[in-house]
């Protein structure tokens, strides 16, 4: 059996979307990348739907149906069927608000469809439920395609039973867990280019994940794959609504336009005043703002916590009226980061979060991980500091201080407000506007000294922005784009200035929103001593970013997150505060090895594997989790070598006592001794399961059948009501809750949470209710329904839509659900000003509504009216629907403007057309100079900002006006726009082409990204100095360095320069130059130190190559003997010769392979020394006049012998005889 499925995990890189809900569940995640035209270029056959598209368009569905189900404040809401989630939001919230993107993977891969199923299979991902027959080891599901690749069709056995594909690939790890394709088998793949089991029998494959026969087999089925992954998301999700209830199913998919109020503060003796202050606050804003949500966690010395978390504003108030100021422990520090943390993990991510204190933290340990949690949620922190002079020391704990806190707040976006004392005045605005929205940031600047000065544009998305200044300054104003100048000093001119509102106005503190500004770019000016700056704004627009790299690693390519230490110091506009920073460790989960969850009472382990990618250091590594599951980790400190890693088991142990669902966040911090920013962290999740397993749902019992026999028509529906009774029991974990859907009168007899006796609900409905669930759920999430379904009312309008329209005309349709006796007729209320009539006696009827204005937007309201014998008249549910009739084209627009421009960015503006009845809005389409992709926008203003183009690039404009109806007019507005220069990204394929002793040519690619921007390159390479050489852009990109030395390694740097001379990404390679003989030294110098010693010194060529080391001999010129050693340095003294001996000393170059150059020499002659006397003298044959002497030479230094002397002494004289 081969049924798996494996899911294609994409992070995304970048999103554009609204900033103003507060809960943004999970990190951003785009669609999968376009790997068709990597793996599969040209063979698209039409558009593929990924998977997380198909689970968007899921929740889309049932999310519409939430609303419509969920009675909303306006009673009239209609929701088109095709609305987007956007128009959804906008419809129930107002126009300003935005889903948030809570979209994830899903993928179904199997032979479903191919076995003839053209139904979802309801129990897939359900617990306890039933998938159905699933093929064995010995049963064929495949027979052979025509190929291993490309499209294949009837490969699937139509007999066999449900089975996956195969999947045979090579990565790292990935032997731990490939199940290998069976031969002989009849077993079917998954297929496509990264398949190896596809080329083995049954050849072929079965997935439909694309349009593209290369990378699908079987790309024909893949729309019929789509709809029904999407219906099967929806009955999916719809399960999950059910289960979990209206209100939690609210939370998950953050259906609201939210808001939180989420509080950490110091609650130790010093604070009584904050804290009043706060309590002050914290009502002002209740009575306000109404948040949805409000998180409060104390913290003091040694204890911090519990959290607060409640929708129940009264709650929170009460929980916050206890709150007095006590104790303190050990040292002015707190238990700050322990605070923090509690707050971080049940605050919703992209929210705001306020801290209290006057003292720094005595828990820095926690501070790395804490700061990794804040940066991973993308929450906002800002720190109210009220100045404390007290001096203490905290000699027994990490501590941190008012740096790291105003770090924190870098790092995050948010503010570091620090006041001597402060009331409820100082901090009211900056309060009230972090709990009423998220703002998009545009500028921060930190720490400033002097004067400083910055402009910023405003664009059109942009609503209302504000500044928040804390700080000693001087100076501090703004002119708008028409040179409006406004002193932000001025308090009286402020609160004067129409369209200017005062937040704030301390002599420190300045909160200023603008909340009618002019678009363009606005410039801001201000001195003094040190102050910061923020400008932040409410936008249709906001920036939520992951760093991502495409990797194309089977099995299933896609982007993965480029993780790095965060770290904020550069402002753009739509600022996104969490910048990375590339850091030289890496940390991962080692899956196999590693389980993250258990049942109460029990421990298990976990290994986090540390990677070392820059030099030898020695890191130490903390774990921490807000349920202390964590018990120890070994080792807490370790030395990694270069690129080398080291494995870190974490051990946790769940008390008996937890609570089966209770979730642990696990923050796993390495950091480098050796390098201060040299910090990563890994964040996952610690889930206590349940010892008891239960997938049987409750029972509902129910014979009761509603009676509404003569109250079924929708004017005499509310006149009676109807009663059901029903019976639910879960004798096995026990009913957790009891609703009805929709909501409505529903009792209950007999409910306690976890009861396993049965429950008596009651529900009492009007007739005009005509379906109605009741629904329980067991502690396990199993559902049990009693269903009730009246059928529709009689006569009732099941729709009316426009099926055509003209200039002057709608021709409307309307459909019943049954022709009643007394109808009298339907009145059609038109644009809630006048009405016409009908007397269609069918279930479906048309009417054409005529002489209506061109060009606009019309309503239709039917009511149906009837008439009993005796006179009665009433009234059925009046039907809405609307539709815009059509008119003449209108005319192009004129006068293009290009009013801003960046890298990436271009803003642009026109005048309209001087026929604007029918104009609805403008298609925008731009194309880059020298390409034929065409892309379009549409713009309902006279003006729009392309993002995400080719920087250093002409793009061709072309802007046509559209009507209400689609018409676009004849004539287009063309014009030509570039975009600003900018660092073009790093070259590819950086390699050697050819190389001699002195010369290497390189040739290389262009770069991926931004290669426009490439002017030319720069080449620079590395021996012991760094020495450039630039090369003009030539089509083929190579360049040939010479003057080289041979026998030198040489490390190569190419980087593209842009034409205003921004310097891109780099890439390096290396070469080893060929060899040649070595040089001979210039010069040999041989000297007698002494009569046992030589010095010999040399002298290098003045160009000196392929020498690795010298050969340096010294020879006995009499007995021929000889020593010989290799050196690297210049000079060389042998020792224990013999004096009065000439040497020959040579030396000879070597190269690193071995081979010797041509030897250099000089001869030195030892020092003389006083030889011993001759030994052994003897005299024979001795005759008158003749004596033979024989004698032997001196023991010592007989070498220095030059002659000897012979003295004869006769008895009256002496002679003396020299002989040599």
């Amino acid at each position: 059996m081969a049924l798996s499925f494996l899911p294609w995990m994409v992070l995304g890189c970048l999103a554009i979307t609204h900033p103003c809900s507060a809960f943004l569940p999970t990190s951003l995640n785009f669609t999968d990348p376009d790997l068709t035209s990597l793996f599969c270029p040209d063979q698209m056959v039409g558009q593929t739907t990924d998977h997380k598209a198909i689970t968007r368009e899921a929740l889309r569905r049932e999310v519409r149906r939430f609303f419509l189900d969920v009675t909303p404040a306006n009673a009239s809401l209609t929701i088109p069927e095709d609305a987007s989630l956007s128009e959804m939001f906008r419809t129930v919230y107002g126009s300003s608000a935005s889903p948030a993107r809570f979209i994830k993977d899903f993928y179904s891969q199997s032979t479903w469809i191919e076995l003839g199923r053209n139904s979802i299979l309801e129990g897939l991902g359900l617990p306890g439920a039933d998938i159905g027959e699933v093929a064995g080891p010995g049963d064929a599901t495949c027979t052979d395609c025509a190929s291993a690749s490309g499209a294949c069709t009837g490969n699937v056995i139509p007999t066999g039973r449900l089975s996956s594909g195969y999947y045979e690939y090579t990565a790292v790890g990935a032997d731990d867990f490939i199940v290998p394709k069976p031969d002989g088998a009849g077993k079917c793949s998954h297929g496509g280019p990264q398949d190896a089991s596809a080329a083995k029998a049954a050849v072929g494959g079965i997935n439909k994940e694309s349009t593209s026969p290369c990378f699908s087999p079987h790309h024909h089925l893949h729309q019929q794959a789509v709809d029904l992954a999407i219906s099967a998301s929806e009955h999916y999700i719809g399960v999950l609504r059910d289960a979990i209830g209206t209100d939690h199913f609210t939370n998950l998919l953050n259906l609201y336009q939210g808001s939180a109020l989420s509080i950490v503060i110091d609650t130790t003796g010093s604070m009584q005043d904050e804290i009043d202050t706060v309590k002050e606050e914290a009502k002002l804003i209740v009575q306000k703002s109404h948040p949805e949500l409000y998180i409060f966690v104390p913290y003091g010395d040694p204890e911090y916590g519990p959290v607060t978390k409640t929708s129940d504003a009264e709650e929170f108030l009460a929980v916050l009226d206890t709150v007095k100021a006590s104790g303190g422990c050990c040292c002015m520090q707190e238990k700050f980061w322990h605070g923090l943390q509690l707050s971080l993990i049940n605050t919703p991510d992209y929210s705001t979060i306020f801290c209290f204190t006057d003292a720094g933290a005595n828990d820095a340990e926690l501070m790395d991980g804490v700061l990794a949690l804040v940066t991973a949620k993308h929450c906002k922190v800002n720190i109210i500091y009220s100045y404390n002079n007290r001096q203490d020391s905290c000699p027994d704990y990490v501590t941190s201080g008012t740096e790291e806190l105003k770090y924190l707040a870098t790092i995050s976006g948010g503010l570091f407000i620090e006041l001597e004392e402060f009331d409820a005045g100082d901090i009211d605005g900056i309060m009230q506007e972090g709990v009423d929205e998220n703002k998009a940031g545009l500028v921060k600047r930190d720490n400033v000294k002097a004067h400083h000065e910055f402009s910023f544009p405003v664009d059109d998305s942009i609503s209302d922005f504000d500044f928040v200044i804390f700080g000693a300054i001087t100076k501090a104003s703004v002119t708008d784009s028409v040179g409006t100048y406004i002193d932000l000093m001025d308090k009286d001119t402020l609160a004067v200035t129409d369209g200017v509102e005062i937040i704030s106005h301390t002599s420190k503190l300045k909160a200023i929103k603008f909340t009618k500004p002019i678009l363009g770019d606005w410039f801001f000016e201000a001195d003094g001593p040190e102050y910061s700056v923020s400008v932040s704004a409410s936008s249709t627009l906001g920036l939520l970013s992951e760093f991502a790299e495409l990797d194309l690693t089977p099995p299933r390519p896609g982007y993965v997150v480029v993780r790095g230490q965060p770290l904020s110091r550069s402002p753009f506009i739509r600022l996104y505060s969490t910048m990375a920073q590339p850091v030289e460790c890496l940390i991962e989960l080692v899956v196999a090895d590693s389980v993250l969850s258990t049942t109460p009472g029990h421990s298990t382990k976990a290994t986090f594997r540390v990677h070392n990618y820059g030099p030898k250091a020695e890191f130490q590594y903390a774990a921490i989790d807000e349920e202390k599951f964590i018990h120890d980790w070994s080792p807490h400190k370790s030395t990694i070598s270069s690129m080398g890693f080291v494995d870190v088991e974490v051990e946790f142990k769940v008390p008996s006592s937890a609570s089966p669902g209770t979730t642990s966040t696990i923050t796993f911090t390495a950091s480098s001794l050796l390098t201060e920013h040299n910090i990563n962290t890994y964040i996952t999740y610690y889930i206590v399961l349940d010892e008891h397993e239960d997938d049987v749902p409750p029972t509902c019992v129910s014979t009761d059948v509603p009676d509404c026999a003569g109250y079924d028509s929708e004017d005499l529906c509310s006149a009676k009501s109807w009663l059901v009774e029903a019976t639910l029991q879960d004798d096995d974990s026990g009913l957790l809750q009891i609703y009805s859907q929709p909501d409505g009168d529903l009792t209950l007899d007999g409910f306690s949470t976890g009861t396993t006796h049965p429950v008596t609900a009651t529900f009492n409905g009007s007739c005009c209710l005509r379906a109605m669930n009741i629904v329980g759920v067991d502690v396990r999430g199993n559902l049990g329904y009693c269903r009730y379904d009246l059928g529709p009312l009689k006569g009732s309008v099941v729709e009316i839509v426009a099926e055509a329209v003209g200039e002057s005309w709608v021709y409307l349709r309307w459909n019943i659900s049954d022709v009643r006796d007394d109808l009298d007729r339907y009145s059609i209320l038109i644009d809630e000003d006048y009405s016409d009539t009908s007397r269609c006696p069918n279930l479906v009827c048309y009417k054409n509504v005529t002489y209506l204005e061109s060009c606009m937007l019309h309503t239709f309201t039917l009511t149906a009216h009837y008439k009993s014998v005796d006179g009665v008249v009433t009234t059925g549910a009046p039907k809405k629907t609307d539709a815009t009739t059509s008119g003449p084209a209108p005319l192009p627009p004129t006068n293009p403007s290009i009013d801003y421009t960046s890298d990436t960015t271009t803003s642009l503006s026109w005048t309209p057309p001087s026929n604007r009845a029918c104009l609805d809005h403008y298609q925008v389409c731009f194309k880059m100079y020298g390409t034929t992709l065409n892309m379009c926008k549409s713009s309902s203003n006279s003006s729009i900002v392309l993002d995400g183009l080719e920087p250093c690039a002409i793009y061709h404009i072309n802007i046509t006006s559209v009507s209400v109806s689609g018409q676009l007019s004849e004539d287009s507005l063309l014009f030509d726009t570039n975009t600003d220069d900018a660092a073009p990204g790093a070259p590819r394929n950086l390699r050697v082409n050819n190389q001699t002793e002195y010369m290497v040519s390189l040739a290389w690619d262009n770069p991926r990204d931004r290669a426009s921007c490439v002017d030319k390159w720069r080449i620079s390479y590395l021996k012991h100095e760094v020495k450039y050489q630039e090369v003009k852009l030539v089509a083929d990109n190579f360049a040939t360095v010479s003057d080289l030395e041979a026998c030198s390694e040489y490390t190569f740097f190419v980087s593209a320069v842009s034409p205003g001379g921004f310097q891109g990404g780099t890439k390096t390679t290396k070469a080893m130059m060929e060899e040649i003989e070595p040089t001979a030294v210039t010069s040999v110098k041989a000297t007698a130190l002494n009569a046992s010693s030589v010095e010999v010194v040399w002298v290098p060529a003045i160009k000196e190559e392929c020498v690795h080391h010298y050969l340096v001999c010294v020879t006995h010129l009499t007995s021929l003997v000889q020593e010989c050693h290799n050196d690297t340095d210049l000079q060389r003294t042998f020792t224990g010769l013999e004096a009065c001996v000439d040497y020959e000393v040579t030396v000879t170059p070597v190269s690193p392979s071995s081979v010797l150059g041509s030897l250099t020499y000089d001869i030195a002659r030892t020092v003389d020394f006083r030889p011993s006397p001759p030994t052994s003298l003897q005299v024979t044959d001795i005759t008158s006049s003749t004596a033979h002497i024989t004698f032997s030479p001196p023991l010592e230094h007989p070498l220095c012998v030059v002659e000897y002397d012979f003295e004869v002494q006769e008895m009256k004289s002496i002679k003396s005889i020299k002989v040599s």
